[in-house]
C-alpha cells in the first residue's frame, strides 16, 4: 500500500525578530502564519528556535527567505531612523540619511 512521504531539510538560520521574518515571507507570498515563536507556511515548511525546515528540493528557498529577511531588517530599521532605502542593483540597497 502506498503512502506518501514529505522529505524535508533543516537549515541554521538565526532570525532576530519573528516580525521581520513573517513580513519577509509575506514579502515572497508564502501566506505566513506565526504561532508563538512558530512560522509555518506551506505544508511541511516552517521557521522554529533557530531552524527553517524546507521541502528537500526548495533548499533555494532558503536564500530566498534570507535575502528577503536582510532586505525587510534594513527597510525597517531606517524607517524607525527616519532613513530613506533605495535599491542601486541586485540585491544591493543604499540606506541615506535625509535632510532634516
Amino acid at each position: 500500500m502506498p503512502c506518501d512521504q514529505v522529505r524535508t531539510v533543516s537549515l541554521d538560520m538565526s532570525v532576530a525578530n519573528l516580525d521581520i521574518l513573517v513580513a519577509a515571507l509575506d514579502a515572497l507570498g508564502l501566506a505566513p502564519v506565526r504561532t508563538g515563536e512558530i512560522v509555518t507556511f506551506g505544508y511541511g515548511v516552517s521557521y522554529r528556535a533557530g531552524r527553517l525546515t524546507v521541502r528537500d528540493g526548495d533548499q533555494a528557498l532558503a536564500g530566498k527567505i534570507a535575502r528577503e529577511y536582510s532586505r525587510q531588517a534594513i527597510k525597517r530599521v531606517a524607517s524607525s531612523r527616519r532613513w530613506s532605502v533605495r535599491e542601486v542593483g541586485r540585491r544591493q540597497v543604499v540606506a541615506a540619511r535625509g535632510r532634516r
